[in-house]
């Protein structure tokens, strides 16, 4: 995990390094999690843990390491996009996780893979939904 300045904000460039606003500060934890619970009560991410960022961006690695490395990811793919759709227009129980998502699949992903760290029952299905899928139990 490496540090980024406070204009490049947080990101995941799938180098396979994780860079986080404030990840070297002595209170970036405590930085962190105020903008967790800013970015949440206004509805752009999924959770408003302290650790959201890092989990949003473990998100970003782990659709890496799974395209790289599954070969039923396509598959999982397509799988996740029908939910992703079905997100969009509110059907069948899905939801939508943020705001932060706008019209992007892989920020879907990754704020499902951070809220999936929630409690399971305060998980939407959803989240619960595209977590079955990357990990092969759907």
């Amino acid at each position: 995990m490496t540090d980024v300045s406070k204009d490049e904000g947080n990101y995941n460039d799938n180098s396979r390094w994780i860079s986080l606003r404030h990840a070297k500060k002595k209170n970036g934890l405590k930085l962190m999690a105020a903008v967790a619970q800013e970015k949440y009560k206004n509805g752009k991410w999924s959770t408003g843990h302290p650790r959201h960022a890092m989990r949003h961006e473990i998100g970003h690695a782990i659709q890496l390491h799974y395209s790289m490395n599954d070969t039923n990811w396509s598959e999982k793919l397509l799988k996740i996009s029908d939910i992703f759709q079905k997100a969009i227009q509110e059907i069948e129980g899905y939801t939508m996780p943020s705001s932060y998502i706008g019209d992007d699949i892989e920020e879907f992903i990754s704020e499902c893979v951070a809220a999936s760290f929630l409690n399971p029952k305060k998980q939407s299905k959803t989240v619960k939904d595209v977590f079955r899928i990357i990990t092969g139990g759907a």
